[in-house]
Formats: structure tokens, sequence, C-alpha cells
């Protein structure tokens, strides 16, 4: 037999059974030998088929601050446990929430002992349906927004004022000094101060230093203000010439200093306590966030959260209540800082930052939802360096007095810590890696899949077992996330590393939020207008969540099993990863490792310095084992990393430099001698025969082939995003589709025991089209439209082809009823309720119509149409609707036709047509959206929500495929 693949082929009879279509009448006629299977692989294969409830889906649980009930509580849990989720995560906020009169007081309870009342009802009913909680740390976000966080603990920022000056000048005169902030986010935090609050807030302002710097002028975007000014052009300083003059400013802002020949920069720096506030909360009172730079302050907010969560939950801490959650922090400051950065970056980098301040400003680095990352305010020689180094303290800061102390509470306290490290200055993987549970989303850089597998990269290289992703979140398409959106992030997600998906999120029904165009009457409505949809039982799909969650349950059985296995370590050298920027192309190295067969993950300095070689490999200190470092475009690099990168090296690991390889020292100090130090080791590492220096991406497979390094899988033509676990010696592979047409997809595997294909959808396994080549298996699949399938070897599957059901090539037959009767009954705005009937003679969208243009409901289509006998007594007959928005469902001759929730939309329809007339009726439920947009949901700040309608009803066109 002939290997797309080329090489040597070994077929056995049962290979030939399968390639041939024969493998259903073998196993037909020896039905003793129908599954070939070990009692431990037996269990594997029954309990992907019926998973336990802990493989299941998450969801964020939105309550309405504290005003909650037992009612609503059995509710609301009990609706997830029967739609298969596995926990909730609770996560009490205010938003779009009044404070006023009594309903205002049981919402800003938090703390209370009747929140604390509720919090152990719900660990209680938790219990009692087998489900678990996490536990938000706090309410709103980002940390703080309690008592407890006074004006001593409260977050801190460094800001600046320039004054420019062209002398020769007696004196520099009076100066502009920098004013405190205003609280951001004030219409949404119900703010109030106690007593003193206010001169204590003031007296955290401290002068830091005052520098002059010769220099020019930026040029900034008059477009934009001040708090985010786009640099056109940054202003030149020559550094060497800057003078510290903090002790000759007079407390009205007069500087005794006479200016020197030339155009001056005059800079005052001032630490103040930072204007943002946290949003959302459900407090009354002050709102501070809390100092992420200090564990003193994190001590004292975790005793406050923490204890009280502690005894609320009781025995349920630890046991049903699973972890606590960080969200993605989404600081503002203008400069991070810290009442001793001064001394930490002396300690850390070994240099004074003074004289440097002035070229540290670089408007949207570092800083949470600012759209942009723009170019420095001011610029010069050696300025990137010491801005790597100030970014380099910042997050070691953070690390050592935010992250790690989240993480040592949870273990002290018998719970883990789950964690969204994006949104904080800080080495990504190293914070991720800091939590028992990484957490990335799919609204962070648009869901870029180079994003997300930073959270599974550093749970790998940390040894993390769970991966988890709030998901299924996109920003201005409220009301828009139908079944099959969810299934394509879901299989996405899957591909980056992900193993447990968190919808975002459960709404808890409450009587406070009008016009919500779910359902007839108010309703609560926090995000849902700006961050896709909310789930409860009002939502049209929640029907259809046991189906979809099942799915996701098997596949995750088979994620959170064994270990991800990933050849090519890729060194990651940005520490924070910038969001909400354009989304790009994905990095070409990625792209083209993968379509290559070659999965990855991030690594850092820290992970590589940690790692120990293993045999031709390295491993690192989660237990992570990679055959191949590959380092992209690294013209300036820490020496530590070089000589790291040497030692690797000397010990045979293959590595690849793509691009520019390294060549100078990354960081201001002695950076001439490291560079030559780096210089150095890059010459040695030129002569080692593991070695490869390439120009582009594209080269990057075939120096790793070049090297000897074996691939998780080889394609045979273009390459699909894959996963792959090893699994009690299985090697599991997860495969999906990206694009809206069928596609085949061969490769060649080197692992145990035959394949099979583990059908998540329906839970069964059956055998793929295969053949034995040399010590690989050569496997082809079927991939439906953004499709997706578990190939697992050894796993024991059934003796028989696949259904060809997947494929339904045969013999296309229109299929053109005289018309058709249309009924339906839906919204067509908020609060607005409507019914109709129509005749079409064709199939239309509805949505061009302008009667139905805003229709938001469930559509049932009827037509009789007539069929020949050879096509109504056809061996096999399969009915495609074609185009559907969005999840169709109906009969055939009064027998049910089940739903179809995502593409393709197709029935096998063998024996249920008759010769002469039948009757088909189809029915169409479409998204809220179309409704939802009649109402004006703009609100300050945020995306405005769509206008165009989207697509709406049955498009067909309808075809009977007939295989005889």
């Amino acid at each position: 037999m002939r290997s797309r693949l080329g090489g040597n082929v070994s077929v056995t009879r049962r290979d030939l059974l399968v390639t041939t279509g024969l493998a259903a009448i073998s196993a037909a006629a020896h039905t003793s030998a129908a599954l070939t299977r070990s009692p431990a692989r037996s269990r594997f294969l029954d309990q992907f088929s019926n998973p336990p409830r802990r493989f299941g889906p998450w969801a964020r649980w939105w309550w309405p601050g504290t005003d909650v009930d037992h009612a609503g509580l059995v509710r609301d849990l009990g609706a997830m446990a029967d739609a298969g989720f596995a926990g909730a995560e609770i996560q009490p906020f205010s938003f779009m929430l009044g404070a006023d009169g009594e309903a205002g007081a049981r919402v800003f309870g938090y703390g209370s002992p009747e929140y604390a009342a509720h919090l152990s009802d719900a660990g209680a009913i938790a219990a009692a349906r087998d489900m678990q909680l996490d536990y938000t740390f706090g309410s709103g976000w980002p940390f703080g927004g309690i008592a407890d966080v006074t004006p001593e603990l409260a977050l801190l920022e460094l800001k600046q004022a320039r004054t420019s000056l062209r002398g020769p000048l007696a004196t520099a005169g009076k100066l502009s000094l920098p004013q405190a902030t205003a609280a951001m986010l004030a219409p949404w935090t119900n703010e109030t101060l106690p007593p003193g609050w206010h001169d204590r807030l003031a007296a955290r302002e401290r002068l830091i230093a005052v520098v002059a710097v010769c220099g020019s002028e930026p040029r900034l975007d008059p477009d934009h203000g001040p708090a985010s000014s786009r640099v056109l052009t940054p202003g030149k300083l020559d550094v060497e010439s800057a003078v510290v003059l903090t002790d000759k400013i007079r407390a009205d802002g007069t500087l005794d200093w006479a200016v020197p020949d030339g155009e001056w920069q005059i800079f005052v720096f001032k630490q103040f306590a930072c204007g943002e506030r946290t949003g959302g909360t459900a407090t009354i009172g002050p709102k501070l966030i809390l100092n992420h730079f200090s564990k003193a302050a994190f001590a004292t907010y975790a005793a406050a959260i923490g204890d009280k969560a502690r005894a609320a939950f009781g025995s349920n801490f630890g046991k049903i209540v699973r972890a606590i959650f960080c969200d993605s922090l989404e600081l503002h400051p203008e400069l991070y800082w810290s009442g001793d950065f001064l001394e930490a970056f002396r300690a850390r980098a070994g240099y004074d930052l003074t004289p440097w301040l002035p070229i540290l400003r670089q408007p949207g680095r570092g800083v949470a939802n600012q759209g942009f990352h723009g170019l420095p305010e001011f610029d010069g020689v050696d300025a990137e360096r010491v801005r790597h180094d100030y970014w380099d303290t910042v997050s070691a800061l953070m690390l050592e007095n935010f992250f790690e102390p989240f993480a040592q509470w949870a273990h002290a306290h018998g719970v883990r810590a789950k964690v969204q490290a994006h949104g904080a200055p800080v080495d990504l993987i190293a914070a991720y890696g800091l939590a028992d549970i990484p957490e990335t989303e799919t609204l962070w850089d648009h869901g870029r899949f180079d994003f997300l597998k930073m959270a599974s990269s550093a749970a790998r290289l940390a040894g993390r077992r769970l991966v988890s992703s709030e998901s299924f979140v996109w920003a201005g398409q409220a009301f828009e996330t139908t079944p099959e959106k969810i299934k394509r992030t879901a299989d996405e997600l899957f591909t980056a590393g992900v193993n447990q998906i968190l919808y975002h999120g459960y709404l808890y029904d409450h009587p406070a939020q009008p016009k919500n165009p779910f359902a007839v009457g108010p309703r609560w409505l926090p995000f849902g207008v700006l961050f896709s949809d909310a789930w409860n039982a009002a939502n049209p799909f929640w029907r259809d969540l046991p189906l979809i969650n099942r799915y996701i349950a098997r596949v995750q059985y088979v994620m959170q099993q064994g270990e991800r296995v990933a050849p090519v370590a890729l060194y990651q050298a940005a520490l924070p990863y910038q969001e909400f920027l354009p989304p790009d192309p994905e990095p070409a190295v990625n792209a083209a490792l993968l379509a290559n067969g070659f999965d990855f993950d991030h690594i850092n300095e820290a992970s590589l310095v940690a790692a120990i070689t293993a045999g031709r490999g390295f491993r690192s200190r989660g237990g992570a084992d990679f055959a191949a470092l590959v380092l992209v475009d690294q013209h300036r690099t820490s020496e530590t990393l070089a000589q790291t990168v040497r030692r690797l090296g000397d010990a045979g690991v293959p590595i690849v430099f793509v691009g520019t390889p390294p060549d100078e020292a990354i960081g201001y100090r002695d950076h001439e001698v490291r560079s030559i130090r780096i210089r150095e080791a890059m010459a040695d590492l030129r002569a080692k025969p593991n070695c490869r220096f390439v120009a582009t991406p594209g080269a990057v497979a075939a120096a790793l082939a070049d090297l000897a390094v074996p691939p998780n899988l080889h394609f045979a033509g273009p390459g699909v995003p894959f996963v792959h676990r090893r699994i009690a010696g299985r090697d599991c592979y997860f495969l999906r589709n990206t694009g809206d047409t069928h596609i085949d997809v061969t490769c060649r595997v080197r692992a145990d025991g035959p394949p099979a294909l583990l059908d998540a959808w329906t839970g069964t396994a059956t055998t793929p089209l295969h053949v034995r080549v040399g010590d690989a298996w050569e496997v082809t699949i079927g991939l439906e439209p953004f499709g997706s399938s578990l190939l697992a070897f050894g796993a024991g599957a059934p003796a028989m082809a696949r259904d060809p059901v997947a494929t339904s090539r045969g013999e296309e037959v229109p299929l053109m009823p005289r018309s058709w009767n249309v009924s339906a009954t839906g919204l067509v705005a908020p609060d607005k309720q409507v019914s109709f009937q129509l005749t079409l003679p064709r199939l239309v969208d509805l949505a061009d119509d302008p009667r139905f243009r805003h229709f938001s409901g469930t559509i049932a289509y009827h037509a009789s149409f007539s069929v020949d006998r050879a096509t109504a007594t056809a061996r096999r007959l399969f009915l495609n609707l074609g185009a559907v928005f969005d999840v169709a469902e109906g009969s055939l001759n009064g027998q049910p036709l089940s739903v179809r929730l995502f593409r393709p939309y197709r029935w096998n329809v063998t024996g249920m047509l008759r010769p002469g007339e039948n009757q088909l009726v189809i029915t169409v439920r479409n998204t809220p959206r179309n409704a939802m947009i009649q109402h004006d949901w703009t609100i300050p700040g945020f995306p405005v929500v769509r206008a165009a309608p989207l697509p709406t009803g049955l498009h067909g066109p309808l075809r009977l495929v007939r295989e005889d």
C-alpha cells in the first residue's frame, strides 16, 4: 500500500480491512473481538464516554453584590449542575446596581454577617449538588475597596511635571509641579472616605527628585490628553548632562538654580497615593487600591478578606471551596512606584535611578487597558537599557510582594491559588507559574493564540496540572455567542494547552436592570452589553448547554490526564504581555513550528537558568521535558541568559537561533563588558554541531529536523493546530480545523498501539483509516468545518471503520419546496414581544426585511416536497440545511430531527423519506442580539455595541445527499 508521506508500508490483514472499508464486516463476523482493550484502557474509554462531573466546565458566578437569597442560590447552583458545570466561581460586584435605599443596602453589604451567611449557604448547596466553588478574593477589582486598605496601605504612583527653559538664566523660577490624580471610576465606586483620610492620603505625597537635563521637547499627538498621550517623536535628552536638584526646590515650586546655556527640561517627580479606585466593589466606604508592592499591605488585606471567607465557609473551605481567585489586575498608575523603590532598584540594578527618571515614562507600557504601547516621551543614549532595568525591578517587586504571598496564603489555608497574571507589569510566565491554576482569557489581546499559550506554558514549566481560561468573552460583541462560537473557541483553547474552560459568566437573576432582551421583564445585566453574553435559563441557548458541556467535559477528561508533550522551548524575552492592541498575525515562528508538527512552550529566563540537562534535551524545574531551544531575534539579552544557553549547548541540547542572534547586553550597568562576554558565548555556540543559525522563521522546522529533533507528528500537506498528551503510555492528539470547509488530514505518528478516533460529541470510539509505516502509524481523518477530533493510540477502540456520515459525499439532489410557511415568536426590541406568520417563495435572510430586521427568537419553517422512489429508498441519505443562524432542529414526516448546534447542519435521514410527498419542519433559534440593539446600551468609556443586525433564520440551500 502506498503511503502519502512515503516510506515502507507494513500492512496487516486488519489494516487492509480498515483501509478498504471492510472492517465493519470483519467486526460483525467476529463480535467477540469487537473491543480490543485492557481493563485499564476500558476504564479510560468508559470514563471518556461518561466523565465524572469534576471534568466539566466552570462558570464565573456573578452575584449582585450581596443581594442574594437561599432560593436564588439553590436555583442557580441547581441549574448549573443540571447543565453539566463542575463548579462556580463566586464574584460579587455592584456594576449597574444603585446604592440607594433598602435595595442598595442589600447590594452593598460585602463582609457583613448576612453576606457570610450567603457564602455558608452556597457552600452547603454546592456540596449537595456535587459541585465545587472558587472564591474571588475580594469584591470588584483590582484588589482593594475595603476599609482595611488604609491610605498607608494604598497603591503608590510616581508622577512627573516638566518645565522647559532655555538658558542662560539667572534662576529657574517657579516650576510646574505634579498633581494628584482625581479618583478614577468615580461613578462606579460609590466611595465615601472616613474622617481624616483625605489628610492621610495627602500625607503619602512625597517629593522624590528634581532633575534638570539638557535636551529637546517631545512632539505629542494633539488628539490625546496628557494622561494617555501618544508620542509622535520623543524628546532627546543628554542624560550625561543631568543634574539632580532635589535640595534646591522650595515648597512653592521655586527652583534656586542658575540655568546654563542651552535648552533644558526640568522635571519634578512626586510620589502620590494612586488615584485609581477599586471598581464595582459591593462595599460602602473607601475604595483605595491595595499596594501590590507591599507584603504588609497584602497580609492586612488577606486577613480581612480571607479570614471572613474561611469562617463563613467553615469546613467547606479547602474542600468544596477549591481555590481563591485573583482576576487580571488592570492597574493604572502613571509610573509604578513604592516607598523604597530607589533603594530596591539600586540593590537590583547596581546604580542610582534618580538621574534617569526623566526617560522612564512611556504611555501605554505596562498599564492595562491603555489600548496602545507608544514611544517613550524622552529618549537618549542607553535610555532603553535603563527602562529595561526599571521594568525588571517592577516585576521582581510585584512577584515578591504580591504574587508569592497570594499563593503562600492559599497554601497555608488549604486552598489553591488561581491567578490571571496578565494585566500586571510582571514576568508573566513567572507570575502564572506561582499559581496552582494559571488562568488566561479570550478577551485579553483578542484571545490571540500566542497569548493563550503563555498560561499553559507557565503551567507546564512549573508542573501545574490545570490551566483555566475565562472563556467566551469578546469586547463589543454583546449577545452574539452561539453554540458554534462556543465550540470553536473551546477547541482553540484546548489546542493552546488550556484544559479547564470557565464560562464568562453565569448571571444571578436580579430584578434591577430593565430592558433585558433575553426575556420580557427586568433583569440585571452587568456585562452583557459590553462583553458577550450572560448565561442563565433566560438565554435562548441555555437548553443546549448540557450537550455542549458534555462535549467540553469529554475533551477535558483527556486534556487533564497525563502530560502535555511540547518538544520545543521558545524563549520569551518580554515580561508583561501587552493587550488590546490591534490583533496581529500570529508570530511567524509559532506558525512554522505548528504547521510542521512541533508544539512549543514559551520559556522565560528564570526557567532556563533553573533547567537541568536530560539526555540531549533539558528539563524545567517543574518536570517539563524539551528536546530543543529556539530563540528569535534576541539582539539584546542578558549575560545570564547567554551563559545559560552556552551551558545547554555544551551539554548537546539542540539550539536554533532565528533572525538576529544575541550580540549586546540588555540593561545598563557594565553593558560594554557584558556585551563582550555575550559575543564570546555566541562565537562558542556557532562552532557547535548542535546549534543552527537561520535567517527566517520559515527555516526553523528544517533546522530542527537537521538536528534530529522529532516533532509531535508529521503532516502530509498543510498542518492544523493540535495538542499532544501522553497518558499512561498512550499518545492522544486533539486536532482542529480552523476553516469553514471540510478537510482531510493525514499525519504520521510514532506511537504504541493502533489509532482510534474518540468522538467527544457522542462519547464513542471508532477506527480511522490507517496503515503501518515502519515504526509509525499513518492516519487520515476528516475534519468538518471548524471541526475537531481526538486521535488516541493504544486506547482499544472498537474494530470498525468510521461511519461515512462524517463525509457524506454522494450524489446531491437539490431540495426546493414550492413555498415555505413561516411562523415565529420572539422579540423585535427589548420588552416588545411579537408573533408573525408569512409565506416565502424561497429562503431569504429575514434580517434583510425591515419588518423582521430586529427579530430575535424562534422561527419554524414548514414545507412539503416530493422525491422519487430511488431517492427515498437510497442506501444512505442525508439532509443538508446549508446556512443556518444559529441553531436548528425539526421533524421529517413526523419523525424528530435532533438539534444541530453548528456546521455542518446535517441529518442522516435514511429510511425517513417516502416516495411522493414529504413533510418537513425546521425550527431555528437565533441570538438575542438583533432585538437588543434596539435599545441604547452605550456606556461612556466602553465599546459601542455594533448596530448592524446579524443574519437570521434558515438560509439554505437545502440538499439531499444520496449514496446508493
